[in-house]
């Protein structure tokens, strides 16, 4: 096993301990940076995901228009056929 031999002088580990503990400032700031990023585009998502709620209601609204509208002219259609015979 090829581990790094842990540093013998109270110095020495003084500087790791820093190091690492500066390593793991920076990934967390790293982690909140992708955190707000994602919370962001959850936020974009979900306003999104209302928008196309809110379209597809309103084309449901339409379709059934469209039927009655439809509904009405061929009832026109066949009174008009049914008073000229």
């Amino acid at each position: 096993m090829n581990a790094t031999a842990l540093p013998d002088d109270l110095d020495t580990c003084h500087q790791l301990i820093a190091s690492l503990q500066s390593q793991i400032t920076q990934n967390q700031q790293t982690i909140d940076i992708y955190a707000s990023m994602i919370e962001s585009q959850a936020s974009t998502i979900e306003s999104q995901a209302s928008t196309i709620d809110s379209l597809a209601i309103e084309l449901s609204l339409k379709n059934k228009l469209v039927e009655e509208q439809a509904h009405s002219v061929l009832a026109l259609k066949s009174s008009k056929y049914l008073s000229q015979n």
